[in-house]
């Protein structure tokens, strides 16, 4: 089979063969094959190649290091059986490169076809074109390539290109009439390009269609100060014609009168890719068929669920099998879903993520989608509703979960896959049952010679036959063993029938016929054919809490360095034992989960797994804490207890790579502070949660932060640790305000008031009054707010923590604000201000901008409020705090509404609220409801 490889370069190296990842790990392979992609299919030469790989530094004997990594280069993409893309010249070497395989030459095709199409008028196309060409950037481009020269003469082009699609696209949608939804985006890519006069331009114009003149003319001034400031000149020609323009109020500026398209008629093809091992299931095939047609003639839908204990029978095979075998039936395309009803990884789809989905599906513009989760459904039967179309939705859990998913036209034809039978949608949907059963005994040596070949299947009938029953012909059993013999082509398959029949576990196969256990025979013979070290890392990854778990933290688990685990995380991968869902994160399914925790139990001693779970809850609360420190370096330290030995503890090198840090390993995070508590590590279920703390304030997870923290108590009282218990009830006392919990965070914030005296923590005393200051603001006693917050700022001068005093005198300001004296509140805002910069707080300035302009919002001071605002959005965004981003966009709302000026109010609010709901955050409702 032909190998098919596609390059990513537009953000970290990735490369796919035939639609898999391939990790390319050493960082001068990442070089080396960056360097010739640049110039796919052309000769590069062997010197060029050296300088884009090494720079100045080049090695001694730099062609013969060169040529020792090509040949690692060529068998990590070739890798076993797969063509070998890179070709030796006489003097270089070439990579070729199929059309469209490489996301820069996709990227430059479609920014060229746009530009045509806007030049012949097409503005539609155009703006689709280029909004496909913008959405293959995942960062900035090479951005994991350790190379000096190709950064710097390929990414600056690059980002010259991906700024004038951007130009061009906001050109198009101009020309299309969509100003309205163009400010936000044009006054971010203002501020972080200030001297780009076509966005300057495309900014005014945009204002000006919107009925916003002054400000138009406000970001002229802007715009000429810049330019006089930085570079000493005055606006261009164009931008100062257009200025004038506008400001005799310029009829041929106004919006085009768009006369509303056609809108595309989208034909989604969703269906997973067709398994090249399917056979048989004729009769249900033909039921299958059966049913569409009866559905055809009574206006119904088809509906199949899954016989019990039907994991690995084969039902998304079936169902995405007839669904292309019937597609020509169904000329407006195919939906499919996957509910994850049973992923013990992740919760159930919910119904209106679902629906979000199938919307996104047919390119349902943002603007277009109502915020109401029962209209969005309305409106995917609406889209659906004149459709012929079959819709497969997977995994589900049960008939709730399906309901708002199921169409009300007789057109669309539903399948449903479950592991449970969904009587409720036979009784009141009219659902028709469909159960599956094993493989007929031909249909199973049918699929056995599918991995095999039909002559080595009839080669050993006896053993054929043999294999087929210890499987209990389930497909997923009998597709594993078949993998396993076709991986080991020299292994007889008497061999591989002797393997199942003597394992522990085969009776329960033959007796019971339970899911777990028709799995299990075939796990367990995978299992044995394991080197001894594979076969330990697996038996310690059913300790590990998942959901999933990276290199590092397998390292930990296993207690070895990575160099020796990486190999043994690829064995299992290979034996189908372990996925790599995402490059460099490795997961696998219940059943192997529950296999693995079985035989960990069964062979591994208790002090062994012990150990294991222990080396893994130190790499996450030691690389917890390393990254927490450069997030928030002046927050109050806590104390570590020393590390075991095997532990490995990342390198978190600045704030980015700390928050890349903490979404990725998030749900294993809360999974592993449950799994310390369960399991006695009582420290680490405090300690944890207190790493995660920050994050979850900042990055706007409330619910996440009460529940650690509720956790975290919990094992500090059974520490008897009574400084933990102290820093645990400030830290969810903060999370339970932040909730609005108030009675709950006043109780913990007293207590940690009382233990810090108690302790003799000045700073923990003073953390704990200025928390009171909060709480009493929130329960509307400002008076009590002042003093609290008064008394927590002499106590952290006393002891000379200037890190604290800004934040203090912040929250002093707002208390006087809700106290009604302006004076005092902007005397004290301003010192907070003050403060912070003194200290180089960035993030703590922010608050302080919010504060203040809070305070000119309260007196009715509005574009005070909200130059304040704008400089809080600053701020934030260079700290990457979405959540209070989106607080500040809130607010910026909340003043242009004020101010009179509803579209500008309606735009940030909806800026908001998408952030908010993408966060989970609970003020989603309160913006939510401003937009209604």
């Amino acid at each position: 089979m032909r190998t098919e490889f596609r390059y990513r370069l537009l953000g970290p190296l990735t490369v796919l063969r035939n639609g898999s990842p391939v990790p390319i790990t050493a960082a001068k392979q990442r070089a080396l094959l960056a360097a010739l992609l640049v110039d796919p299919n052309r000769n590069v030469p062997v010197d060029t190649l050296i300088a884009r790989v090494w720079g100045p530094e080049t090695p001694q004997g730099n062609r013969n290091t060169l040529q020792k990594h090509v040949v690692r280069l060529r068998r990590t993409l070739a890798g076993e059986g797969h063509d070998d893309p890179i070709t030796t010249q006489p003097d270089g070497y070439s990579l070729a490169v199929a059309d469209s395989a490489l996301d820069i030459t996709e990227f430059d095709t479609l920014a060229h076809q746009a530009r045509s199409s806007l030049a012949d008028g097409d503005a539609g196309s155009a703006s689709g074109l280029l909004g496909r060409a913008l959405s293959l950037w995942h960062g900035e481009p090479l951005a994991d390539v350790p190379s000096d020269v190709l950064h710097r003469e390929f990414v600056p082009p690059l980002a010259e290109k991906r700024l004038a699609a951007i130009e061009h696209r906001i050109e198009a949608d101009l020309q299309l009439g969509r100003h309205a939804h163009l400010g936000t985006e044009l006054r971010e890519l203002t501020a972080r390009h200030p001297l780009r006069e076509r966005f300057w331009a495309q900014r005014m114009l945009a204002l000006y269609r919107s009925g916003r003149q002054a400000e138009a003319v406000d970001s002229y001034r802007a715009v000429s100060g810049i330019l006089a400031d930085e570079l000493g000149i005055d606006p261009g020609a164009q931008l100062r014609e257009l200025h004038q323009r506008i400001l005799s109020g310029d009829a041929a500026l106004d919006a085009p009168d768009v006369t509303p398209a056609v809108p595309h008629r989208v034909t989604p093809r969703q269906l997973p890719a067709h398994t090249a091992h399917f056979v048989g299931r004729a009769k249900e095939l033909h039921r299958l068929t059966g049913l569409l047609d009866s559905a055809a003639h009574g206006g119904g839908t088809v509906v199949i669920s899954a016989v019990d204990g039907s994991a690995g029978i084969g039902k998304t095979t079936l169902a995405v099998h007839w669904a292309r075998q019937t597609a020509e039936r169904f000329p407006d395309g195919q939906l499919f879903v996957n509910l994850r009803g049973f992923d013990p990884s992740r919760p159930p789809t919910r119904p209106e993520d679902a629906v979000r989905g199938l919307l996104n599906a047919f390119e349902v513009p943002p603007e277009r989608i109502p915020p109401d989760p029962d209209a969005q459904a309305a409106l995917y039967r609406s889209l659906v509703a004149d459709r012929h179309m079959v819709i497969v939705l997977d995994n589900a859990r049960d008939a709730d979960q399906v309901r708002p998913l199921l169409p009300g036209s007789p057109n669309c034809v539903v399948v449903i896959t479950s592991r449970n039978q969904l009587a409720g949608l036979v009784a009141h949907e009219g659902a028709r049952p469909l159960t599956l059963d094993v493989l007929s005994r031909e249909e199973a040596v049918a699929l056995l010679a599918r991995y095999l070949g039909e002559d080595r299947v009839t080669a050993e009938p006896e053993a054929v036959s043999a294999v087929i029953e210890h499987c209990a012909r389930l497909p997923l059993a009998l597709a594993i063993a078949a993998a396993r013999a076709a991986l080991n082509p020299q292994l007889p398959l008497r061999t591989l029938a002797e393997d199942l029949r003597d394992a522990r576990t085969r009776l329960n196969i033959l007796d019971a016929g339970d899911r777990e256990t028709n799995v299990r025979a075939v796990f367990s013979w995978s299992y044995a054919h394991l080197s001894s070290q594979a076969a330990r890392m697996f038996r310690f990854l059913g300790e590990h809490p998942g959901p999933d778990i990276s290199l590092p933290a397998a390292a930990s688990l296993a207690g070895m360095p990575t160099a020796r685990t990486g190999p043994l995380l690829a064995e299992l991968t290979r034996a189908h034992m372990l996925t790599e869902h995402v490059p460099g994160r490795f997961t696998f399914h219940d059943l192997l989960r529950v296999y693995a925790t079985e035989r960990a139990r069964s062979v591994d001693s208790e002090d062994e797994r012990h150990a294991a779970i222990a080396r893994t809850l130190d790499h996450y609360l030691q690389t917890g804490h390393a990254a927490n420190v450069v997030m928030h370096p002046t927050r109050l330290p806590i104390t570590l207890p020393p590390p075991h030995s095997h532990a490995l503890t990342e390198r978190i090198s600045d704030s980015a790579q700390a928050l890349a840090w903490f979404d990725a390993e998030l749900p294993v995070l809360t999974a592993s502070i449950d799994k310390a508590l369960e399991c006695g590590f009582n420290m680490h279920a405090w300690q944890i949660p207190w790493t995660l703390a920050s994050y979850l304030d900042w990055q706007g997870h409330p619910n996440s932060w009460v529940s650690t923290q509720r956790i975290a108590l919990l094992a500090a009282q059974r520490l008897q640790d009574r400084e933990a218990q102290a820093r645990t009830h400030l830290i969810l006392g903060h999370a339970c305000a932040a909730l609005r919990l108030l009675d709950e965070a006043r109780l913990s914030l007293q207590s940690a008031l009382e233990l810090a005296r108690q302790l003799g923590d000045v700073a923990g005393e003073a953390s704990a009054h200025r928390a009171l200051g909060w709480a009493c603001d929130l329960q509307n006693d400002p008076a009590g707010a002042v003093a609290h917050c008064k008394q927590a700022l002499a106590l952290f001068k006393s002891i000379g923590r200037t890190e604290d005093v800004g934040s203090t005198l912040n929250a002093i300001s707002v208390s006087h604000a809700n106290l009604g004296d302006q004076q005092s509140a902007l005397s004290y805002a301003a010192r907070a201000i003050e403060a912070c910069r003194a200290a180089g707080l960035r993030r703590d300035e922010g608050d302080a901008m919010n504060s203040l302009a809070y305070i000119h919002y309260h007196f009715g001071d509005h574009p005070q409020a909200l130059a304040s605002l704008i400089r809080a959005s600053e701020l934030y965004d260079e700290q990457r705090d979405r959540y209070k981003r989106a607080d500040v966009l809130a607010n910026i709302g909340d003043v242009h509404h004020a101010t009179g000026d509803p579209e500008a109010a309606q735009e940030a609010w909806s800026a908001a609220l998408i952030i908010l709901d993408e966060l989970g955050h609970p003020a989603a409702q309160k913006v939510r409801a401003k937009l209604d």
